[in-house]
C-alpha cells in the first residue's frame, strides 16, 4: 500500500487501544538530567502510523517520508528516530529489502502494555489547526484527563444514587430553584452539573439544607497533586507547564472555579472513600470573605466526536469499542 502525496487531508479519525493513555503518561523515565516521556511519543507516532492503514502495512515509506512527517509534526531525523523506537519495543518491523513498514496488531500491542484489548477509542486529530511539535501526544494525554473526569463523574452518581434520601433532597431542592423537569435531573451529567451550581449559590447565600447539598463535592476534575501522581511528574509546576502547552496548542480550556463569599464558611466534603472530609475553603483577609476553591476545569476543545466543550459525561458517547474512523483515513492510503 502506498500513501499518496498529494492528498490535502488534514482531519484525520485516529483510533487508540482503550485504556492506553493511563499506561503511557506516567511512563516518565530520568534521561540525561531530566524525567521525560519518550514512551508516549513513540506511542503516538504508531497510532497515528496504524491509522493511515488498514493493512497494516505502509509500502516504501521512505519515499513518502514528507506525507509521513506531516501528518506526525516532525522532521525525518525524528521520524526516524521514532521508527527505531517503535522496532525496538515490537511495534513495527522494517524491511530493509522493501522497505515496507509493517504495523504490529492492536491486540498485539495491547500485550505489551500489559493490558488487556477492549477496543479502541477514536481521537480527532486535525493538522492544520492542531499544530505543534508532535503534538498527538497531548491528545493522548487530554484523553486521559477526559477519562479521569468521566470515572469521577461515574463516582459521584453512584454515591448519590446509593443514598435515595440524600438524591431526593437534592433533586427537591434543585426542582425547588432551577425550576428543573426531574427527568432531566435523573441525566447524569445535568445532575453534576445543577449540583454544582447549588453548591456555589448556596456557599455564597446560605441554604437550609447546606450540609445536605454540600455532602459530596460536585466538582468531577482533578487537582494539582492529583495530575502529578498519575502522570508521574516530579513537581507540581509541571502540572502546570502541562496545562499551559495544551491552552497554547488549543486543545483544552481551563477555567479556574473560586465561588467568594461575604459569610466566613466552613466548608467540607466527604471524600471518595467516605471516611475523612476534605477542606474546600480558605480565608481572603483582603476583602474579609470566604473563597471556595475547586480544582480547574480543564475542558477538551475538541478531541473526540463529541461537541467542543461537552462536559464528562457527552465522553460515554466515544468510550465504546469502535474501529475508530478508518474509511476516511484510507482515502489517504
Amino acid at each position: 500500500m502506498t500513501v499518496a502525496l498529494n492528498i490535502p487531508l488534514t482531519l484525520y479519525k485516529v483510533p487508540i487501544i482503550t485504556g492506553a493513555p493511563e499506561m503511557l503518561v506516567c511512563r516518565r523515565e530520568l534521561r540525561n538530567k531530566y524525567y521525560t516521556n519518550r514512551d508516549i511519543k513513540t506511542w503516538a507516532a504508531y497510532f497515528l502510523l496504524k491509522s493511515l492503514t488498514t493493512s497494516s502495512i505502509i509500502k516504501q515509506w521512505d519515499q513518502q517520508s514528507s506525507f509521513l512527517e506531516g501528518v506526525l509534526q516532525c522532521n525525518e531525523r525524528t521520524l526516524r528516530a521514532r521508527l527505531a523506537e517503535m522496532v525496538h519495543i515490537g511495534l513495527c518491523q522494517l524491511c530493509t529489502a522493501t522497505k515496507n513498514l509493517t504495523l504490529t496488531s492492536y491486540e498485539k500491542a495491547a500485550e505489551i502494555l500489559d493490558i488487556k484489548y477492549e477496543g479502541t477509542t477514536t481521537i480527532l486529530y486535525d493538522t492544520a489547526t492542531q499544530r505543534g511539535c508532535q503534538v498527538f501526544q497531548y491528545l493522548i494525554r487530554v484523553d486521559e484527563i477526559q477519562n479521569a473526569k468521566l470515572k469521577q463523574l461515574k463516582a459521584l452518581n453512584y454515591h448519590i444514587t446509593k443514598n435515595p434520601l440524600l438524591k431526593e433532597s437534592l433533586m427537591q431542592e434543585m426542582e425547588r430553584f432551577f425550576n428543573d423537569d426531574r427527568q432531566k435531573l435523573e441525566n447524569g451529567v445535568f445532575f453534576q452539573k445543577r449540583l454544582y451550581e447549588l453548591q456555589s449559590i448556596s456557599f455564597k447565600e446560605g441554604s437550609a439544607i447546606y450540609e445536605i447539598i454540600h455532602h459530596r463535592r460536585a466538582d468531577i476534575n482533578r487537582g494539582v497533586k492529583g495530575i502529578q501522581n498519575d502522570h508521574a511528574y516530579k513537581g507540581l509546576s509541571s502540572v502546570s507547564y502541562m496545562k499551559k502547552v495544551l491552552v497554547k496548542y488549543n486543545l483544552v480550556t481551563v477555567k479556574h472555579n473560586v465561588v467568594e463569599s461575604r459569610e466566613r464558611n466552613r466548608v467540607s466534603f466527604l471524600t471518595c472513600d467516605r471516611k475523612t472530609n476534605e477542606k474546600q475553603s480558605k480565608w481572603n483577609k483582603h476583602n474579609k470573605s470566604t473563597l471556595m476553591v475547586f480544582c480547574d476545569d480543564i475542558t477538551p476543545v475538541a478531541i473526540n466526536s463529541a461537541t467542543p466543550g461537552a462536559a464528562a459525561g457527552n465522553i460515554a458517547q466515544n468510550r465504546k469499542s469502535n474501529g475508530g474512523g478508518k474509511d476516511e483515513n484510507r482515502k489517504a492510503a
